[in-house]
């Protein structure tokens, strides 16, 4: 009976109603049309399970191609509490699908979703997958990608969304690059060279509904009701030559296949265009702490830390 209690409430959230009808039919800055397409592309294996009524953190996201980290990633988003890890694949050919698959029949908390989706659809593939988290009984969604690595300040991620009385609470972002040689398995006890002052855009997490639209990047939410701050994410795009080259050029050809304007992921157009010299210049530059504006890194000061055996982010840094 709670949990029909919540759905109706849900649907009928004035403020949320109003919020979905401005983006699809006001503003016209989203399509239904492609938003029910990529829908339909994506393809849950196995039991979604999930508990309504139990106030579950679930996080969601995409991945392809990041068998480097994509493990050590999931397993720290569990060690973080969170109740659920649902993730999209989108045609690894790395190794990334089968480590995922090896997750999910180890811990059921693992749910992996097939995506057929031609392009990189970004925005909608995530609000789909919030979506499939609040029919499942999620409270929070956490939107991630596969090189991030989440945290709040002073408590694991799942206790601070617990206690919070917001709708969306943002994460500010710290660049990192990990002290390996590119394209080793990242482990448990990696060593990163962190940005000390963030310079990219907020992420944010935020409670589930079944009207909420997620913005690209996962930058944004249309959620409404009241919003806070208080998680970090160690973000970690650039983490090898032959990495950083791969994640170029399928950036691009999945920006491409979607149709959309150029401003969208200018940098994985731009670093596309980029000589395999020019590449290596660049991750010399990136490895060395310096800015490449051409792909919009911003270089600055950096420290090394053990990111991944930490339990939460100290509130002073």
């Amino acid at each position: 009976m709670s949990r029909i209690r919540t759905v109706l409430s849900d649907v009928l959230d004035v403020r949320q109603l109003r919020e979905w009808v401005s983006a699809y039919l006001v503003r016209r800055d989203r399509s239904l049309t492609r938003q029910l397409r990529v829908s339909r592309a994506l393809t849950v294996r196995g039991r979604v399970g999930g508990a309504p009524g139990r106030a579950e953190i679930w996080a969601v996201g995409t991945v392809r191609d990041e068998a480097d980290v994509v493990a050590v990633v999931v397993r720290h988003l569990l060690r973080q509490g969170v109740d659920r890890v649902v993730v999209s694949d989108h045609g690894s050919v790395d190794g990334t699908r089968e480590i995922l698959d090896a997750l999910a029949r180890e811990d059921p908390r693992i749910v992996v979703v097939d995506d057929r989706a031609t392009g990189h659809f970004q925005m909608e593939k995530i609000t789909a997958l919030a979506h499939l988290a609040w029919r499942h009984g999620a409270s929070w969604v956490v939107p991630f990608d596969a090189d991030e690595i989440w945290f709040a300040e002073g408590t694991r991620l799942a206790d601070f969304l617990r206690s919070s009385p917001d709708a969306v609470v943002s994460a500010r972002v710290l660049n990192a690059v990990p002290h390996v040689d590119g394209g080793a398995r990242l482990r448990e006890d990696a060593t990163f060279a962190v940005e000390t002052a963030s310079s990219f855009a907020p992420k944010v997490a935020f409670r589930a509904h079944p009207l909420v639209l997620v913005g690209p990047g996962n930058h944004g939410v249309n959620r409404a009701g009241a919003h806070s701050h208080g998680l970090v994410v160690v973000h970690v795009p650039y983490r090898g030559e032959a990495q950083v080259a791969r994640k170029f050029r399928q950036g691009a050809q999945a920006i491409a296949a979607t149709g959309d304007s150029s401003d969208v992921a200018w940098h994985w157009r731009a670093g596309a265009a980029m000589s395999s010299a020019q590449i290596a210049a660049a991750w010399q530059r990136i490895v060395a702490g310096d800015a490449v504006p051409d792909v919009g890194w911003a270089g600055g000061t950096f420290r090394p830390d053990q990111v991944l055996l930490r339990e939460c982010w100290p509130k002073d840094r």
